[in-house]
């Protein structure tokens, strides 16, 4: 140490002994520590700082450093000497004409080589420049900007550069120096998330730092200014005394503050923000409150807490109106508005800094936020002028990029389009980082929005040209198919679309666009497909409603009615307020109600009754769509379609009303329509024909379509119902008339005299005259009619004639002529293959059969199965053919008949009587499986019969009495599920009992037991089974006095029962099980006799009795007698030579040789169990591989033993025998002195079978293993 530092202590000394304040020592020897010529090394290392007063009236403290600590804060005042700044050499120098340091302390301390040391540790000032904190981020720093989404509607908001102008780094990165003499403002250093910055700048010097000349800030954060270097200790020490009067709390004032800047310098924000604002509430009046209210807010924003900050820099700007900070802190206040998306708080405030600061560095910021203000606000005029203004004043500034794309956005929500275009191009064409692709997806997206697709099309396949490797090329893609799909350009549309589902954000709209464009084309299936596909790899996408409407349109259009109304149904459980929902529900009732009418008779109630519940639901949900009317239609089509008189009525009420008050006069004509066929269908033919006439009168006129020209046929057989033949005939005259000069527009067609349409009128028009005619008995008139449809002209369809011929056979059947019926079907019949022709041979059958041609008809129904063996008629047909042959008497043809009836027909009435009765045949006759074959049929074509419980029943019986147990379960299962109510429901939960008994599912089998026993609905017989069946759950379960119970309670209440013997074997069981052994053997030795007098074959007769000489002997062995044990043995050998349970027998026989020590002759038996196929893998097995390991730990064996027991442990999974297996083996482990597997075979029974009785005995042993010495 020096002499002037050893001075320094000295005087310490003394003035600590002649002052009681001996902090002024301390004070002192920090005035010796900051003064610049006293080295580093020289310096106590005990100094900390601290702060001290030039003279008692002094507004702010000077703030010493410490080399230790820097410091940081503003300080200022009139007293404040000129500060000293860094040079760019590092040698401090005043700004204020302050003496320098002496060259020669310089020289002397580079001759000692400490010129580096002495520059980074002489204290450097730094202007405060209100922080020069740049413009904050929000808290979501990594939120996209609103700028442009160009497949979304653009909000116009600028976020600059990311998240509102850059990422908070800057906050703490950006800072930018102040250049003598000149306003410019460049960033000396660039943070790293971003291309430029934004400083937060004032234009001159902190208000806390006056100088008089600019000065150049060289460090982050805020240091304090030097004062003057003490010139003596002399003037150290008068210093010193002065202070030593001064306040203690302004000393506190100065700590708290200097400690608050440490904190921000270290960017402990939080911490920083609780120090300030403790300061202020605890030192409101002090001078150092406006820059703690600063930094204070700063702190806030640091943190994102820019609603906070906002009222801090409020609260700072009406306290301190003439503050130099006063600019930046009105920016600060604008941008938290606009961090808080407080928009119009943002622009008034934002506009209040550009208008009273137009030259401040800040509006480079200040501008661009302003104007994305005003464009979320919809002022885009005025944003308009913004931007272009912060473009002119700042055309190479740090957002000069963004200012261009919000400007462009601007253009583009103002209106002008081309400006926006032209914008968007050059931004383009300039490849402006970050905002090229942007400009580039918002012209193409601008174009689409304008309703240029094929402009718009070309850009977004150019913007995938130009950036392949954006982020959004998928999604160019997919827009690029949008638009060439708005011009019907599929092929091209679905290639973008592939191109675009590459990228598994837009998979999935991707799959939806192409199915649409197939649909578009009418590809179905392949739309279809698309669909499917897409559902099946992400059923959970926004898209998904949209695509599984289509979807099931798709199959609607296909006529897969069934389909269409799953998917509709679908749609509308997962989207029921989706915009097409009521579209949807509409047509998913109407798939239902063409679904019903594809199916047999027998089955259309129940969709028709789905289908009806679909139009109220939809009455229910969209009481105002504009589709009620054709709701009202649907709905009267499935009461048509019911079959319900009733309501056919009121559907018939409902058609009139929308015939007389629909808007449309499509619909009302619809509507009438349908309401004559509903009359005619009623039988109401009156009714039928005034409905039809207005119609046939609008068809005359031209002014309904053509389809409902069938309204003619409607009235010609209302009248022909009507027994008014003449006008019958007259209207089919009409119907010609009309045909053949008439024009009917449909949709814009118009029919004339030329061509095949013409003619099909007309011979429909003939063919309604022939069987006006005949059905008044005019067969000559009717032949001529019939003849002219040959002369027609054009194509007339052979169909038509062959209707006409049928028509007229059935009518002379209902005349009961058959034999002008057996002509006119023959008529009718002949020809290749056709839709009429099964109906004419089946009519021919039984007109030849209501004349006694038994053979000739049965020929015919053969001869129309043959041809048609689906048709709706082939059931009919087969089960009249039986029933011809058997009026032939040919019983077994007819007995082949009834089973080919079955295995073809429908669900009619006659199809079940055949199925039953083929069923049943086939039964007595061996024929299982084409039973089986029948009944299934049965079962899926009459779920609703009646009588179907009986056919389950029947059906299950047939395989439990082929053993097949299985199906026969399966079936009985059904019965349940579909007839829980019916008389044989009880026997099928007994037998399902049964079964679950056997495979050990003991709970749900005793729960339905007990159930069946308690049922009042039983009947005797299953009570008495239900409770034989208990009795066996008790015994497997080992409940002894439960099985004990009820074999008391059987035997009192059905003593009379077949079961009787084997419940007293049970019930002996059980009591020797309770520990009643002499009364359990009483009661063997008492079956044991009866057995033997009662049959030879005890076996054959009763499966149960060699459990009764098993039991005798395991009651011998708990007697200890032996040789009565063997001779059981014997006696059993010799009665059940075959047993399947002999190895329990031998597993007594062999413990019996155990306990006498007898241990060869005990493993012989022993190992008979273990190689039994029966036994091998039983609980009787584990016993005697435990037995056998057993007996070699009795002869001192260990080495043996325990691979015995393990073998216990791994093959049988009887936790019972494991765990005893797993003890025993660590017993062995331990004679053989291996300890460390004697602790794993203990710890494995602790892990595996921790409740085990054998676990205390097992974790002693461990415990005690634990506690051994390790083996040196």
């Amino acid at each position: 140490m020096n002499c002037r530092a050893r001075s320094a202590e000295r005087l310490a000394t003394a003035i600590s002994s002649a002052f009681p304040a001996r902090r002024m020592a301390s004070q002192f020897l920090r005035a010796m520590v900051a003064a610049p010529r006293i080295p580093q090394r020289h310096l106590p290392s005990a100094i900390v700082l601290v702060s001290f007063r030039q003279n008692a009236s002094a507004k702010a403290p000077v703030a010493w450093p410490s080399t230790a600590t820097p410091i940081s804060g503003p300080i200022g005042g009139p007293d404040t000497p000129a500060p000293m700044t860094a040079r760019a050499d590092g040698r401090g120098h005043r700004t204020g004409g302050a003496a320098r340091t002496p060259r020669r302390c310089r020289s002397r301390r580079r001759r000692r080589g400490d010129s580096r040391k002495l520059r980074r540790e002489t204290p450097r000032t730094v202007a405060v420049c209100s922080e020069t904190v740049p413009p904050a981020q929000p808290a979501d720093a990594t939120r996209r900007p609103r700028l442009g989404r160009p497949s979304q509607a653009v909000s116009g908001r600028i976020r600059v550069a990311n998240n509102r102008l850059r990422t908070q780094n800057h906050l703490n990165e950006c800072v930018v120096p102040i250049p003598r003499n000149t306003g410019e403002w460049r960033a000396a250093k660039k943070p790293a998330a971003f291309a430029g910055g934004c400083p937060a700048v004032c234009d001159r010097a902190s208000a806390f730092f006056r100088t008089t000349r600019t000065r150049e800030p060289t460090s982050m954060g805020v240091s304090a200014f030097l004062p003057h270097r003490v010139r003596s200790l002399v003037a150290l020490l008068a210093t010193a005394l002065v202070v030593a009067g001064g306040s203690a709390v302004a000393d506190q004032a100065d700590d708290d503050y200097l400690a608050a800047i440490g904190l921000y310098k270290q960017k402990k924000w939080a911490f920083a923000a609780k120090a300030f604002d403790d300061f202020l509430k605890r030192h409101a009046a002090h001078p150092r409150a406006e820059s703690a209210r600063l930094f204070l807010g700063l702190s806030l924003t640091h943190q994102g807490r820019f609603r906070e900050a906002r009222e801090v820099f409020r609260e700072f700007a009406r306290r301190h109106p003439n503050s130099r900070e006063l600019p930046q802190v009105r920016y600060r206040i604008g941008e938290c508005s606009y961090m808080l998306d407080d928009l119009p708080a943002a622009a008034k405030e934002l506009e209040l800094f550009v208008a009273r600061h137009p030259t401040h560095p800040l509006n480079e910021w200040a501008l661009p936020y302003l104007a994305d203000t005003q464009l979320r606000l919809g002022q885009a005029d005025r944003a308009i002028r913004t931007f272009r203004t912060a473009l002119q004043r700042f055309p190479k500034g740090k957002l000069a990029a963004d200012v261009r794309f919000g400007l462009a956005k601007a253009l583009e929500a103002s209106g002008d389009t081309e400006q926006a275009v032209a914008h968007y191009r050059q931004i383009v064409k300039d490849r402006l980082p970050g905002f090229a692709e942007k400009a580039q997806l918002s012209l193409a997206t601008l174009l689409m929005r304008k309703g240029d697709d094929a402009a718009a099309a070309r850009e977004f396949d150019r913007f995938a040209e130009l950036f392949p490797d954006s982020p959004d090329a998928a999604l160019a893609r997919l827009n690029a198919g949008f638009a060439w799909f708005r011009l019907k350009r599929y092929d091209t549309a679905i290639e973008r679309f592939a191109e675009a589902a590459r990228d598994a954000r837009h998979a999935t709209t991707a799959a939806l666009w192409t199915g649409l464009a197939h649909k578009a084309t009418g590809d179905w299936p392949r739309a279809v497909e698309t669909f499917r596909k897409a559902f099946r790899e992400d059923d959970r996408s926004d898209e998904m409603a949209a695509l599984v409407y289509h979807w099931a349109d798709c199959e609607r259009r296909q006529g897969h009615w069934r389909a269409a109304h799953d998917l509709f149904a679908q749609f509308l459980e997962r989207w029921p307020e989706h915009a097409l929902a009521d579209d949807a529900q509409l047509l998913a009732a109407e798939c239902l109600l063409l679904y019903a009418e594809q199916q047999p008779a027998s089955r259309r109630e129940p969709i028709l009754r789905q289908a009806s519940d679909a139009v109220h639901q939809f009455f229910r949900r969209f009481p105002k769509s504009p589709l009620l009317d054709y709701a009202r239609l649907v709905e009267a089509r499935i009461a048509m379609a019911t079959g319900d008189r009733q309501r056919r009525l009121e559907a018939l009420a409902q058609l009139e009303e929308l015939a007389r008050r629909a808007p449309a006069e499509r619909l009302r004509q619809r509507a009438r329509f349908l309401a004559a066929r509903a009359a005619e269908q009623l039988e109401d033919h009156e009714r039928a024909l005034a409905l039809a006439e207005p119609l046939m009168t609008d068809l005359q006129r031209g002014r309904a379509d053509a389809e409902l020209l069938a309204v003619f046929a409607i009235a010609a057989r209302s009248l022909l119902a009507m027994k008014q033949h003449d006008r019958a005939r007259d209207a089919a005259e009409r119907l010609l008339q009309l045909a053949e000069s008439q024009s009917v527009s449909d949709s814009g067609t118009r029919i004339t005299q030329a061509g095949n349409a013409v003619s099909r009128l007309r011979a429909e028009a003939h063919a309604l005259a022939a069987v006006a005619y005949g059905a008044g008995n005019d067969w000559d008139a009717a032949e001529k009619h019939w003849q002219a449809l040959g002369t027609t002209g054009g194509n007339v369809p052979e169909s038509l004639k062959r209707r006409t011929a049928l028509q007229l056979a059935e009518a002379a059947y209902a005349a009961r002529r058959f034999d002008a019926a057996v002509r006119w079907f023959t008529a009718a019949a002949e020809g290749s293959p056709n839709e009429d022709r099964p109906r004419a041979l089946s009519g021919l059958g039984w007109a030849l059969a209501e004349l006694g041609r038994y053979r000739e008809a049965a020929g015919a129904f053969e001869k129309l199965l043959a041809e048609y063996p689906k048709h709706a008629l082939a059931a009919e047909a087969r089960v009249k053919r039986a029933e011809c042959l058997q009026a032939a008497g040919d019983a077994k043809a007819a007995a082949e008949a009834f089973q080919d009836a079955f295995s073809r027909l429908g669900t009619d009435e006659l199809a079940f009587t055949a199925g039953v009765r083929a069923a049943e045949l086939l039964g007595e006759l061996g024929r299982i499986d084409d039973a089986e074959h029948v009944y299934e049929q049965l079962v899926e074509r009459f779920p609703e019969h009646p009588s179907l419980p009986q056919v389950f029943h029947a059906w299950a019986t047939l395989h439990y009495r082929a053993e097949h147990f299985e199906r026969s379960d399966a079936i009985f299962r059904q019965l349940l599920k579909r007839f829980p109510d019916s008389e044989l429901a009880d026997d099928a939960r007994l037998i399902l009992a049964e079964s679950d008994l056997a495979a050990g599912h003991l709970e749900p089998a005793t729960k339905v037991l007990e159930e069946l026993l308690q049922s009042p609905k039983a009947d005797n017989r299953v009570k008495r089974d239900a409770l034989f069946k208990l009795i066996g759950v008790a015994t497997v379960r080992k409940q002894w006095k439960t099985a004990e119970q009820l074999a008391d309670r059987y035997l009192r209440e059905h003593p009379q029962s077949p079961d009787g013997p084997e419940v007293r074997m049970l019930r002996a069981q059980a009591r020797f099980y309770l520990g009643d052994v002499d009364t359990a053997r009483n009661a063997l030795l008492e079956l044991k006799q009866w057995l033997q007098e009662s049959a030879p074959d005890v076996a054959g007769v009763h499966p149960w009795a060699p459990f009764v000489w098993i039991l005798l002997a395991e009651t011998e062995f708990a007697r200890k007698d032996y040789e009565a044990v063997r001779r059981l043995a014997d006696e059993f050998a010799r009665r059940f030579p075959d047993s399947p349970v002999a190895f329990q027998m031998d597993e007594v026989v062999g413990r019996s040789y155990k306990q006498q020590a007898r241990f060869d002759e005990a493993e012989k038996y022993f190992r008979r169990v273990l190689q039994s196929p029966r036994g091998r893998n039983t609980e009787t097995a584990a016993r005697a591989q435990y037995a056998l390991a057993d007996m070699e730990f009795l002869r001192k064996r260990y080495d043996k033993a325990v691979p015995l027991y393990l073998q216990v442990y791994h093959g049988f999974p009887f936790p019972q025998w494991q765990a005893a297996a797993l003890l025993y083996a660590g017993v062995c482990d331990e004679k053989l002195g291996r300890v460390e597997d004697a602790a794993r075979m203990y710890a494995l029974l602790l892990q595996k079978f921790p409740r085990s009785e054998h676990a205390p005995k097992a974790r002693e042993r461990l415990e005690a293993l634990n506690r051994q010495p390790a083996a040196p």
